[in-house]
């Protein structure tokens, strides 16, 4: 049986990505990889899913362009490099309605 999960992540962008410690211990220390993995996971065709389970599954790590604490919420610590701008993308992205 397919789980919703399942289906939607067959569509994430980062699904074949080769080194997945870029959305944990290279994204915590490395300010160019975060924004760099910031931008790739707002143009995914399924960051407002991501962004929705890494937010009230309470994950850890990089969810839909946003380093979550694994309490839901953002992490203070990893997400310091974000302009309001970006915020305001993210803000923009996860709260917009299907077509």
């Amino acid at each position: 049986m397919i789980t919703a999960l399942e289906t939607w992540t067959e569509n994430a962008l980062c699904r074949n990505v080769a080194d997945g410690n870029i959305f944990f211990d290279k994204y915590e220390t490395d300010v160019i990889i975060a924004k760099e993995v910031d931008e790739f996971c707002m143009q995914c065709p399924v960051f407002k899913q991501c962004h929705t389970i890494g937010r009230e599954k309470k994950q850890h790590g990089v969810w839909g362009a946003v380093y979550w604490n694994g309490k839901g919420g953002p992490s203070k610590k990893y997400n310091i490099h974000k302009t309001q701008e970006i915020w305001d993308k993210i803000d923009e992205l996860a709260n917009k309605h299907s077509s």
